[in-house]
């Protein structure tokens, strides 16, 4: 049945029936009962129409006039049935007696349907949408015999149904035969897919009523509604007043050694219509557009290449926020399904997209001190990529062009810069394929760094600190080394030891394994005494207000916070040690470590309560080597009171950092007096000197370590033998363990 007048007869309300080309192919010869069908083919049809109406009075003036402008595109797939039309070449004329023989059917617009019971629905290769808008205005005449605008309606958008048959047929034509294609397209009532853009609206006025109104078409989409062109005899003039005009193939061979061979595609130019003049009416329609065919395109797949070496790639930030720091480009290519080596014959637009993409303040985890938080620590920066078409965020681009291969250089912004990568490629026909990982068809989005335990951490350095088959979480804090403390852990996770710090030194991403101790030490007395004897063990790093959270005020919790830009994966606050050289102390010590007293709503009245999160609570560490050199006066001998003097100052500033790390006196928190403050493990620096080491300077020995678990330690005492004399012996102690009080870890 001939499908144009079937649909005539349901008189469907949305339909148009289009002439867009003619044009001739080889043909096969077979039986006149007989047909042969090909593989498919592939074609984009294009079509732009003008279509004009006027009616008039016995006077021949305009009573009505419609002015309808409509556009679509469509995707559409073909297969070709060969008869037996050799006959024809030979005479024409014989064509009469068949009529229009179809000899390609194309079908497409829907994910599946069939014409002349041929099924063209294509599993792997969904039927896109059809894209189509309208324009129509009408003009009335009124009673004051003026023609006025009456209404508009308009409409553009995606539709999710619809279809376009296109017919080819051989037809008699000047000086031979021609082949004509007709096309038919009808959307029924097609809803738009695209939620933002909106439905066809009509505004309506009527003049005598002085009336205005608007109303949303519940149908969405209306084509014009005219004479189905595919109806019209065709034949140069077929009535007073009615011509038909149509474009045809000069170059038929081009279109025939494509059928033969179809690689590569052939277009067609589209320039149809036709004219009605008559008394009562005029009409003019004009159509142009384009009909692209090409052979049956192998399925297409999108691979991403990173580049050689990024499994061991880390990011490093630039000195500046918005700088870019290191970075490296990945290719994509598009290639025939399973054969990578193999191009297809489709060329694609490439779209870069940058996937959960960190925010951290700063380029790492204490600089700079007030860091950004707004911009993104991976970007695709345009300076980088000339050939893409990038977005203000640095989070998305797309090549400029259609192509077969392209690439896109990131660029990192942060030490701990982290997210995925995605690359679409959208083909020529408007088809989508996501981009698989070389090597890896089922990964679809590329992890920066290399993170196959998800943990935002690259495994290169997970790799080298020997944790990466720990599987260990962002916010793991287990340092175990030195062992022998007060806990495990120093109070920073692993993605900020991954991070890292910016340091008197240098940048530097410490140790997930060793606890990390961070110093203000602006006088240098930490460098000069503590740190070449090291006896907490340590990893020692300076720093200096530039970066850290530093005010100096006692009561300010920001006061010394260290790991201040840290935004996602924190634990705590962090704090810095700080170890000031100071003229003179009340009482005349030569060392003090301040802690923040019950006042400050920190800790009670207990003054040992500010060792338990020492690092928190001791916010300045007072050394007065003035003191100490007052109390050597009495030295005659230079080298003898230079040698105490070193002596003293290591002891007194390794004692006072030893609170600063949570140590108590040897006094084991009971009520101290000048005994019980002095005994002890001998050389361990919590111990205070006595009196007679004092006045024998001579006698001093190195206090310069932290006495241990499992020590022991003695001091003389006398007892009663059997026969009530006095007998001297030593006697043994445990030692206070002050190494196993350590504590650099603060809690929120």
């Amino acid at each position: 049945m001939n499908q144009s007048k079937q649909l005539n007869r349901k008189k469907l309300p949305l339909f148009l029936f289009i002439l867009i080309a003619l044009f001739a192919f080889n043909l096969t010869p077979a039986s006149v009962a007989e047909n042969e069908e090909t593989d498919l083919l592939e074609g984009e049809l294009t079509i732009h129409g003008v279509y004009l109406s006027q009616q008039f009075d016995d006077e021949h003036k305009i009573i009505q006039k419609e002015l309808t402008e409509y556009s679509y595109s469509a995707i559409l797939e073909l297969r070709i049935y060969y008869y037996k039309l050799d006959l024809f070449r030979d005479n024409p004329s014989t064509i009469k007696n068949y009529g229009a023989t179809t000899m390609t059917q194309v079908v497409a617009g829907s994910n599946k349907i069939s014409g002349d019971g041929a099924d063209l629905s294509s599993g792997t290769n969904k039927i896109r949408p059809m894209i189509c808008s309208m324009k129509s205005d009408t003009w009335q005449r009124n009673w004051e015999n003026k023609l006025i605008h009456v209404r508009q309606a308009s409409g553009s958008g995606s539709l999710d149904y619809g279809h376009v048959n296109l017919h080819i047929s051989m037809v008699p034509g000047p000086g031979g035969y021609i082949y004509r294609v007709t096309a038919r397209t009808g959307w029924g009532t097609a809803p738009f897919i695209r939620k933002d853009v909106p439905r066809a609206k009509t505004k309506i006025w009527d003049e005598q009523e002085k009336r205005w109104r608007e109303e949303t078409m519940k149908s969405g989409l209306i084509p014009p509604d005219y004479h189905p062109l595919n109806e019209v005899k065709f034949e140069y003039e077929t009535e007073p007043g009615k011509k038909i005009f149509f474009a045809t193939i000069t170059n038929t061979k081009v279109l025939e050694d494509f059928l033969k061979k179809p690689d590569g595609s052939v277009s067609f130019p589209i320039n149809a219509g036709y004219q009605v003049k008559q008394d009562s009416n005029e009409s003019d329609l004009r159509i142009q557009g384009s009909l692209v065919l090409r052979g049956k395109r192998k399925p297409v797949e999108a691979m991403m290449t990173p580049p050689e070496g990024f499994e061991k790639w880390m990011p490093q930030a630039d000195a500046a926020e918005n700088t870019p720091g290191n970075g490296f480009k990945v290719d994509v290519k598009i290639h025939v399904k399973d054969q990578p080596e193999e191009e297809p014959t489709q060329t694609a637009k490439f779209k870069f997209e940058l996937i959960g993409t960190s925010k951290e303040k700063g380029i790492c985890n204490n600089y700079p001190v007030n860091g950004n938080t707004g911009d993104f620590d991976l970007k695709i920066s345009k300076e980088a990529n000339p050939e893409l078409t990038v977005s203000e965020d640095g989070q998305s681009a797309e090549s400029k062009a259609e192509l077969k291969y392209s690439g896109v250089y990131l660029n990192a912004y942060d030490w701990g810069a982290y997210g995925k990568l995605k690359i679409t490629a959208v083909l020529d026909d408007g088809q989508e394929v996501i981009a698989y990982i070389e090597g890896n068809k089922e990964k679809r989005q590329l992890k920066i760094p290399a993170d196959e335990n998800d943990n935002y951490v690259a495994d290169a350095w997970e790799k080298e600190k020997g944790i990466f088959e720990k599987n260990y979480g962002p916010d793991w804090d287990d340092d175990s080394q030195p062992a022998g403390q007060r806990r495990n852990g120093d109070g920073y996770t692993l993605y900020e030891e991954y991070r890292g710090f910016q340091t008197k030194a240098g940048y530097s991403r410490t140790s997930p394994l060793k606890k990390d101790l961070f110093i203000y030490d602006p006088d240098e007395l930490v460098k000069q005494y503590y740190e070449p004897y090291n006896p907490a063990k340590l990893e020692l790093h300076y720093i200096d207000p530039t970066m850290m959270k530093f005010s100096g005020e006692a009561r300010n919790p920001e006061n010394r916070w260290v790991n201040c830009n840290s935004v996602k994966f924190n634990y705590a606050r962090q704090y810095a040690i700080f170890v000031k050289r100071w003229t003179t102390m009340e009482g005349g010590t030569a060392g003090e470590a301040n802690w923040i007293t019950s006042t400050d709503g920190l800790n009670d009245i207990d003054p040992y309560k500010g060792f338990e999160q020492p690092l928190k609570s001791i916010y300045i560490i007072k050394i007065s080597p003035p003191v100490i050199e007052r109390s050597l006066r009495g030295i005659k001998d230079p080298d003898l009171r230079q040698r105490t003097f070193q002596l003293l100052m290591a002891s007194t500033v390794i004692h006072e950092i030893g609170h600063g790390l949570g140590i108590k006196h040897h006094a084991d928190g009971k009520i101290e007096t000048d005994e019980s403050v002095i005994v002890g493990v001998f050389n361990c620096s919590m111990r205070y000197n006595t009196p007679a080491e004092y006045a024998h300077p001579e006698l001093l020995k190195p206090q310069l370590r932290f006495c241990g678990k499992g020590e022991k330690w003695k001091r003389p005492a006398e007892r009663k033998d059997k026969d009530g004399n006095t007998e001297y012996y030593f006697e043994e102690f445990n030692s206070h363990n002050c190494f196993g009080q350590l504590d650099v870890k603060s809690d929120p």
